[in-house]
């Protein structure tokens, strides 16, 4: 009998190994996706307070132009959206993974989360960050994305989730 327990505790100890290496090594299309935050939703990282709201009937000029590198004629789909004091603060806004390289500098950077889909050169990107550090746009595929040959690409499992909300566009 104690053979058996033995034996059977060893299958059970390999069958838990097996499934834990299986899931660690799953390719990007087999992860479940992570979900977006809900800016009502409990849970939702605060908006930060110290950033300036910014009002689309009375935009800045710089904001302005950032806003038509970015979305074009669609302010609409601006899901929050500020200027940040250091380009590698911005990670704190929206699902990052690693370290983006373009925002690896205390320059100040404008950050737009858009809300919906944005048509990109590797496909259709959801709920896309973009981010203008002078003058140049950089477009941060920080919700999944649908590739060419209509793949669905989920957010990375690797992703941080965002510790602070950019403020809406206000009308």
């Amino acid at each position: 009998m104690g053979r058996t327990i033995l034996l059977s505790s060893l299958v059970l100890v390999v069958l838990v190994g097996c499934t834990t290496v299986g899931a660690h090594s799953r390719s990007a299309d087999e992860r479940p996706a992570q979900p977006a935050p809900d800016a009502g939703a409990a849970g939702a990282p605060p908006v930060d307070q110290t950033l300036t709201a910014l009002s689309l009937s009375n935009l800045p000029k710089e904001a302005a132009e950032v806003l038509e590198l970015c979305l074009g004629d669609r302010p609409d789909r601006v899901g929050g959206m500020a200027q940040v004091d250091a380009a590698r603060d911005v990670p704190k806004y929206a699902w990052f993974w690693g370290e983006p390289p373009e925002l690896a500098t205390d320059d100040p950077a404008w950050v737009v989360q858009i809300a919906g889909d944005l048509t990109g050169r590797n496909g259709t990107y959801h709920d896309p960050t973009c981010v203008v550090i002078n003058g140049e746009r950089f477009i941060f595929v920080t919700g999944g994305m649908k590739t060419i040959d209509g793949h669905e690409e989920p957010r990375s499992l690797d992703a941080r989730p965002p510790v602070l909300a950019l403020p809406p566009l206000r009308p």
